[in-house]
């Protein structure tokens, strides 16, 4: 008789025949980043030409470590070598194996066969990292898939609409749907699309999610102030990078990181200042550059004149807008994006996560720090 396993996904639970298959294990040794990502070269210094980048949650085959401050890795099938400071980048161990016991089909009453639902829009991808590259496609809500496997805590192995790849594990987003309540599967989208309110965690107070107009979105600001985002003569692209940004309101504050709220790690969302900044502008219109808002503030774009008495006069949507402390009268120390009508969307700053924020009260913070700004989009 063929070994029962008892499989439960988010609270409902199945019974599947599992065909036995011999286990071959092996460890291997990998480089991981700390935070965010890391830059690979050609060659074990800095002035080599960088290749790539190794993304937070990426692993990359460890090959040796080729001195005191570089390790050697596999990209690809590709040599290439990786900054060995203990503040950047760890060696792990993972742990494969070279066959699994695959699944029969489900004989309970309660589910269907493993199918999954979206409960709130997410990328399904091609491998399971957060790299954007390996992205497939957004998926819906409402959009369902059968569940191949489960390839570690924070991904499932999915099949929808043909094609198979990864998607989050994190119940916000996938939940198990019954026999009953199984909708058709709806193909990926392509491209990001704008969100909806389900698209952001739930914020402190509903209007703190954008409204559902396609032009005019209706946000609460971080100072509990309601505004009025006007998108209609933007251009496409501003648009774009617009609703992208949007799509992370409330998203907390993580120094150094780079992760959006449909794809956690750790169960875990957030950006710093700049990384938002970097993040929404590779997301939207595939235009990348550093996470440091040092680089941003002084490589970035073209510089923008800020006039003394109207400081958003010269202004555009998508310009970068850089504020002064104590500490960084030049701006480097905060940065965010403008977004039209007086508004920047920006992480932190006082807030603790992304919110809206109006510079039109030269009394308060934002309004009066305004020293600034760098153009992007032409």
């Amino acid at each position: 008789m063929k070994p029962i396993q008892r499989v439960t996904i988010a609270g409902l639970t199945a019974f599947a025949l599992l065909t036995p298959t011999a286990f071959a294990a092996t460890s291997q040794q990998v480089i991981e980043t700390n935070h965010g990502w890391v830059s690979y070269h050609s060659e074990a210094k800095l002035s080599s030409p960088v290749l790539g980048r190794l993304e937070l949650g990426q692993k990359a085959p460890l090959v040796k470590k080729a001195n005191a401050y570089w390790y050697e890795i596999d990209v690809n099938g590709r040599n290439a070598f990786i900054t060995a400071n203990t503040n950047y980048t760890h060696v792990a161990n993972v742990t494969t194996s070279t066959s699994v016991a695959t699944p029969a089909p489900s004989t309970s009453s309660n589910t269907t066969s493993g199918d999954l639902v979206v409960v709130s829009n997410c990328y399904l991808k091609s491998e399971p990292n957060l790299n954007p590259a390996a992205r497939l496609g957004l998926l819906s809500k409402g959009t369902t898939m059968t569940l191949l496997g489960k390839y570690n805590s924070y991904w499932y192995h999915v099949s929808v609409d043909g094609k198979t790849g990864y998607i989050t594990t994190a119940s916000k987003y996938v939940q198990a749907v019954s026999g009953q309540e199984k909708t058709s599967v709806s193909a990926p989208a392509t491209t990001p699309r704008p969100a909806t309110s389900a698209a952001a965690p739930a914020p402190a107070t509903p209007s703190s999610t954008p409204a559902s107009s396609q032009d005019v979105i209706h946000v609460t600001a971080g100072n509990g102030v309601p505004e009025t985002i006007n998108l209609t003569n933007d251009t496409p692209q501003q648009q774009k990078l617009i609703q992208t940004a949007l799509t992370q309101l409330g998203v907390p504050y993580w120094w150094g990181h780079q992760v959006p709220n449909y794809a956690p790690v750790n169960g875990r969302d957030g950006f710093d200042c700049s990384n938002f900044v970097a993040w929404t502008y590779r997301t939207a219109l595939g235009i990348d550059f550093s996470g440091s808002s040092i680089y941003q503030r002084f490589h970035v774009g073209a510089p923008v004149t800020i006039d003394s008495t109207d400081k958003t006069k010269y202004l555009q949507p998508g310009d970068l807008l850089f504020f002064a402390n104590a500490s960084q009268p030049n701006g480097q120390g905060h940065v965010g994006i403008y977004i039209g009508n007086g508004l920047i969307i920006q992480e932190g700053g006082g807030r603790g996560k992304v919110t809206v924020e109006s510079l039109n009260n030269s009394r308060a913070w934002f309004g009066r720090s305004l020293v600034f700004a760098r153009r992007v989009l032409n």
